[in-house]
């Protein structure tokens, strides 16, 4: 899940959260672009 509330887009950030819960915290939008994809290029099972 991204989240992209008043503080993130003040600090051109995205916070990550995985389907798990888990809080991955804020990262740079390019940083999660290419994450995801990545992630899409190699067909993985594992999500972020």
């Amino acid at each position: 899940m991204l989240i992209v509330g008043e503080r993130e887009a003040q600090s051109e950030q995205v916070a990550v959260r995985l389907r798990t819960g888990q809080d991955v915290g804020a990262k740079p939008l390019p940083e999660v672009i290419q994450m995801i994809s990545e992630k899409i290029a190699t067909r993985s099972a594992e999500l972020l």
